[in-house]
């Protein structure tokens, strides 16, 4: 028989004692592998435990033999029984430390146009107030953030106002007015002047929100007068549009650099018009300069009895990279095609790494006499000049 006794024992020694068996020594414990081992007498069915690690074994024969008896059997699990009160809540426990400072919170700039690299520090936002949501709309509040380098070119943007929405149903008609009879005003409205600004006054870029508006006397006190404002004439590729033909102060966003003529025709109630009148809204030509190429005098690297090699190069400037000029976002970057458009009969002289902004003119071996080199540098705006310059090789 084999009885479990390692979480056990003590109810397995309890059940031996009331046996009355003798020779029972309780005073052994488990074995190495958690059973007890006792001893019953053959005779007169006296038990007793052994520690097996003292060497203590059964008698096997003899008066005294014994049956070796190994208890190490588990019974089964009993019902669990039902659960206890709860017990009572403990006392509230000591508070914890002061936790650390929270960082500052960000700051929420402003101002025309995307943000300037220099503006604003790392984790703040910035509201460019005066971008339109579709060429020629109206601003579209764009917020940009959170700052997360040095400069914004990363950061996200977010819509705060969409593009204008349907027309509206035309409501019903006024009531009629309380003064009788007709206008008698018979004096056409004249306009004075017509002016175009952008919000800071400074001239415009293209991109910048330009407002026009006239100064139009009313021909009479009770004249209400009309606008009807287009925009006549505009640069190649470019589709501006007024935000509000009809608006006194209409404003539009030019998309390309050049000249834009508006027009505007004022009428007053009595359907008298003025003659028409104009202004033109030049932009600035930021976005459009041509680079400035200034050729450098072609420099001798190497020499031999075969012949010289030169190094060629230029200084390149753009206004669009000067921002005393020009706002940041129109910088640019140049690329550079040299080629040899004219060199001496026989000659297969080429540049090597023509796109580099400065190659080499390799004239080993090539006849001696003048070698005309073109270089075309653009930019990353769409515009490009070019230059030249003359290499006289001399005879070898």
């Amino acid at each position: 028989m084999r009885i479990p006794l390692r979480r056990f024992w003590p109810v397995a020694a309890a059940a031996l004692i009331p046996l009355g068996l003798a020779g029972l020594a309780l005073s052994a414990v488990p074995g190495p592998d958690g059973s007890i081992h006792a001893c019953v007498n053959k005779s007169t069915g006296a038990v007793r435990v052994i520690d097996l690690a003292r060497r203590q074994h059964c008698r096997s024969s003899g008066p005294g033999a014994e049956t070796a008896l190994t208890l190490n059997q588990h019974g089964p699990v009993g019902v669990a029984g039902p659960s206890g009160p709860t017990g009572a809540q403990g006392s509230p426990g000591a508070p914890g430390p002061t936790g650390q400072p929270g960082r500052a919170g960000a700051t929420i700039l402003s101002g025309p146009g995307f943000p300037p690299p220099d503006v604003g520090s790392v984790g703040d936002f910035y509201l460019d107030t005066t971008t339109p949501s579709v060429p020629g709309g109206s601003p579209a509040l764009i917020l940009h953030g959170p700052k997360a380098t040095k400069d914004w070119s990363n950061t996200s943007e977010w819509r705060l106002a969409g593009p204008p929405g349907p027309q509206g149903l035309q409501g019903p008609p006024g009531t009629p007015g309380t003064l009788p009879g007709v206008p008698t005003c018979s004096t056409a409205p004249t306009i004075t002047s017509v002016v175009g600004s952008t919000l800071d006054g400074k001239p415009p870029n293209a991109g910048d929100l330009v407002v026009v508006h006239t100064d139009t006397p009313k021909p009479c006190a009770d004249s209400v007068l009309r606008y009807n404002w287009s925009i006549v004439s505009r640069p190649p590729g470019s589709k501006a549009q007024l935000d509000f033909s009809t608006a006194p102060k209409p404003s539009f966003v030019p998309d390309v650099s050049g000249d834009y003529l508006l027009r505007v025709i004022a009428t007053d109630s009595t359907g008298l018009s003025s003659e028409p009148a104009g202004v033109t809204i030049s932009t600035t030509s930021c976005g459009a300069n041509v680079p400035t190429i200034t050729m450098r005098p072609a420099v001798l690297v190497k020499t031999s009895a075969v012949g010289p090699v030169y190094s060629l190069s230029a200084d390149v400037t753009s206004a669009d990279n000067d921002p005393g000029k020009c706002p940041t976002r129109f910088a640019t970057t140049f690329s550079y095609s040299w080629t040899l458009t004219a060199q001496p009969p026989g000659s297969k002289a080429q540049i090597s790494n023509p796109s580099q902004a400065s190659p080499y003119l390799d004239l080993s071996g090539e006849p001696a006499g003048s070698y005309i080199s073109r270089v075309v540098v653009s930019t990353g705006n769409g515009t490009s000049e070019r230059a030249f310059i003359t290499i006289v090789s001399p005879p070898t």
